[in-house]
């Protein structure tokens, strides 16, 4: 019996040291089908991949270590970190076939990267610093957990040519039913502004912009500008697939 169990206890470390050395090409090879890859260093344990190629356009390079004990009940769980035009991050994330998971993360956006307009219908510049400290999302039944603050310049950045000098923007992200939402408000010496962004698990965002200018004149410009006036506020709303800005 002794002999058994020692010889059990030498397959299952020369089975480990063998995984262990599994190349991380194997699993690029595996996600061709969806996207291309530069060069691809290292093994699936902890390796790195450069020049991620999605939709014919190059979108950064990453990082991945992959963690052994979640494997056993069947999830894939990774220590991952990003860096792309416009795009840098770093947490970890899993995923068990049906929930996405995301930890302990930083990352920084540029938004002209993205290409989306304001709702002035110029180029949305500015940066959006995001801190996770658990996001939980079911591909079949949306946000099940939240706990993340956002942060923008964008109205500084972006829109600060509408409302003066402009002004920093922050807010912290919820579930609300299925959606993520991610709130984010301000003050300026020219307006209040509080904006929301929605997301589902189909992928589909619903985004609010609603202003409360100190002057008439602002207001008059927004309305001109396509806002729908609600009392002392002004509202636009927009809305569409995240996949076609990404």
């Amino acid at each position: 019996m002794r002999a058994f169990f020692i010889t059990l206890i030498v397959i299952v470390v020369l089975t480990a040291g063998i995984i262990s050395q599994l190349p991380m090409s194997l699993a690029t090879d595996r996600l061709r089908p969806y996207a291309e890859f530069g060069e691809v260093r290292g093994t699936i344990w902890n390796g790195e991949i450069d020049d991620i190629e999605v939709n014919g356009e190059v979108v950064g390079d990453a990082a991945i270590a992959l963690h052994f004990l979640p494997l056993l009940s069947r999830e894939a769980v990774a220590d991952l970190s990003f860096s792309g035009r416009g795009l840098d991050g770093a947490g970890t994330a899993g995923f068990d076939g049906t929930l996405i998971t995301l930890e302990d993360a930083v990352g920084r956006a540029d938004l002209a990267r993205f290409g989306m307009v304001d709702a002035m219908g110029q180029t949305l510049r500015g940066t959006v610093d995001a801190s996770v400290r658990k996001i939980e999302f079911s591909l079949e039944e949306g946000c099940k957990t939240a706990d993340l603050s956002a942060e923008t310049d964008t109205i500084s950045r972006s829109l600060g040519v509408y409302a003066g000098r402009g002004f920093m923007m922050s807010g912290d992200g919820y579930c609300d039913g299925e959606d993520l939402v991610v709130p984010l408000s301000g003050e300026g010496e020219d307006a209040a502004l509080n904006a929301e962004l929605r997301i589902n698990q189909r992928g589909q965002y619903r985004s609010r912009l609603a202003v409360t200018p100190k002057n008439d004149d602002l207001g008059r410009f927004l309305q001109s500008m396509g806002f729908t006036r609600d009392g002392d506020v002004y509202v636009v709303e927009r809305g569409g697939r995240l996949e076609d800005n990404l």
